[in-house]
């Protein structure tokens, strides 16, 4: 009876052990030595998996509470660019290094040219798209802040709207540039349109000054 029970016992440790690995590798964000890993495609509640503000704070914390961070390795699918550029502007205060180690693309590449060095693993890319808003979003948007901004019809959202998007492009041209991004390079982008993407070879990316070296 005694080895039945510590059969059993044995058992439900390694359930419990196994259980806590697991969790562990589901962590969006996590430590590992001199190593912050940002899984953006683990989802940070039952649905939303884009790059946000809960992102940012917990970027912050981590390295604010760990000292000896080098390196964020990092795969995202994009998601909100405010809280992507703060999080590029601690990578480069904390001069970490920054490595794709899967698929970085859209907000997630401002987060990825923060770092220096940077390097991209084998068979990971880099994906670029050209800006756009959505339709339902831009009217949800309207809708929700026409009163406290003063919008009396849609004309004046308009005219609200190409002024923001011009100043939106304008800086991701500045911080490409900040970044020693070539600018024929950041131009390509620019003509993007909504429905493309675009993954460079990684010949093209050390030509543009994305990385170093190709290997």
């Amino acid at each position: 009876m005694l080895k039945n029970l510590a059969q059993c016992l044995g058992l439900g440790m390694s359930f419990i052990l196994f259980s806590n690995c697991s969790y562990a590798e589901e962590q969006r964000i996590k430590v590992v030595g001199d190593t912050i890993f940002f899984d953006g495609y683990i989802p940070y509640d039952e649905e939303e998996a884009d790059i946000g503000n809960e992102d940012l704070e917990t970027l912050k914390a981590l390295l604010e509470n760990n000292s000896g961070i080098k390196i964020l390795r990092i795969t995202s699918g994009g998601g909100a660019p405010d809280p992507a550029y703060a999080m590029a502007r601690l990578i480069s205060d904390y001069g970490l290094e920054t490595t794709a180690y899967a698929d970085c693309i859209s907000a997630c590449i401002p987060i990825f040219l923060a770092g220096n060095p940077r390097t991209l693993a084998l068979g990971a890319r880099l994906g670029f798209h050209g800006s756009y808003w959505p339709t339902d979003n831009m009217k949800n948007f309207y809708i929700r802040n026409k009163a406290a901004r003063g919008w009396d019809d849609p004309i004046e959202f308009a005219t609200w709207a190409y002024e923001d998007g011009r100043q939106s492009s304008a800086r991701i041209f500045e911080y490409m540039f900040d970044k020693g991004v070539s600018p024929e390079f950041t131009i390509k982008i620019s003509k993007l349109g909504r429905d493309d993407y675009w993954y460079p070879t990684r010949d093209e990316l050390v030509n543009a000054n994305i990385l170093k070296t190709a290997k």
